[in-house]
């Protein structure tokens, strides 16, 4: 029997669950509780997590060895796990697509965990082949981070700088350029939904870009989930001569769900527009799958 602190770290128990037993359709979730259990015995996973949404199937395999694969190993991985699933599912017949996703987890706890994932195996389920292309190479390895601060007794998630455009230098920095800081921050150490995710956007270019006010939009998608009047304060001169502006995007949950669902976005500052590919909005997708593991972790140990 697992030990009962693996239960309660990140752990993907059943991701999603909560979604799947707010269907209220006792077939679909004895199938889905059913192949859960398929699927952690027959990859030997620390846990696994199934979500059906309508005609999509997705699937988080949690510390199975595959996190560590090369991606073409990996992708060849993902088949096989995807026609394992595929033969499986009692409930096949009303998928469409089925997701892949595998996950790493290191840490003792949920305090001092790090997860990681990879890219999304997104698979046609009748001839098992990708509906789009994988992501870049290049993209930025940014995983999201987990602090508990006792002092403040608040937890803070959080990613890597993204850069959304511009120069990448290898000490971090950006030139030319702007990178995206998301981060949020939950009272307590219970990891819950936050009611908003803070868009931190840091600008740097020899000369000050933003110095009036712009409207700006995000939208991802036909929606628009914010806008508003972009005020950037300026830093001065740094010691590699940039500039340096900042300003925040408040975004309410419901709606950072809706643009991490989408596969682009498009935020426009002024005249600027600047797109949210795959490769920016993968970080901002691991950061709700932290939140979304935690949630079914919770609801798995309180039915016990």
């Amino acid at each position: 029997m697992r030990d009962r602190s693996l239960r309660n770290s990140f752990t993907a128990v059943s991701l999603l669950g909560l979604l799947v037993l707010g269907c209220g359709q006792l077939g679909k979730l004895r199938g889905v509780s059913a192949l859960r259990n398929s699927l952690i015995k027959k990859y030997q996973a620390e846990d696994a997590g199934v979500n059906l949404q309508g005609s999509l199937l997705r699937i988080v395999l949690i510390n199975t060895g595959a996190e560590k694969l090369p991606e073409n190993e990996q992708l060849a991985q993902a088949v096989r796990v995807g026609l394992f699933v595929r033969a499986s599912f009692t409930d096949i017949a009303s998928v469409t697509r089925i997701s892949i996703i595998f996950a790493g987890r290191t840490g003792d706890s949920v305090f001092d965990s790090k997860m990681s994932f990879s890219r999304e195996y997104d698979f046609d389920k009748f001839t098992m082949s990708e509906r789009k292309a994988p992501e870049p190479k290049n993209r930025a390895a940014a995983q999201p981070k987990v602090i508990y601060s006792k002092e403040r007794d608040e937890t803070q998630v959080s990613s890597d700088g993204i850069l959304l455009y511009g120069q990448q230098m290898p000490d971090g920095t950006t030139r030319g350029g702007m990178q995206l800081l998301p981060h949020f921050v939950i009272k307590g150490k219970t990891l819950t939904a936050p009611n908003s995710v803070d868009l931190d956007l840091a600008a740097f270019s020899p000369v000050q870009t933003f110095l009036n006010d712009h409207a700006y939009s995000l939208g991802a998608g036909d929606e628009l989930l914010a806008k508003g009047t972009a005020h950037f304060a300026s830093s001065g001169k740094l010691n590699d001569g940039q500039t340096a502006e900042f300003m925040t995007i408040k975004l309410s949950y419901a709606n950072f769900r809706k643009l991490v669902s989408s596969e682009q976005a498009a935020l426009k500052i002024g005249p600027k527009m600047i797109v949210l590919g795959p490769e920016q909005l993968k970080p901002l997708r691991d950061m709700a799958l932290v939140v979304e593991v935690a949630q079914a972790d919770q609801a798995n140990e309180g039915g016990r």
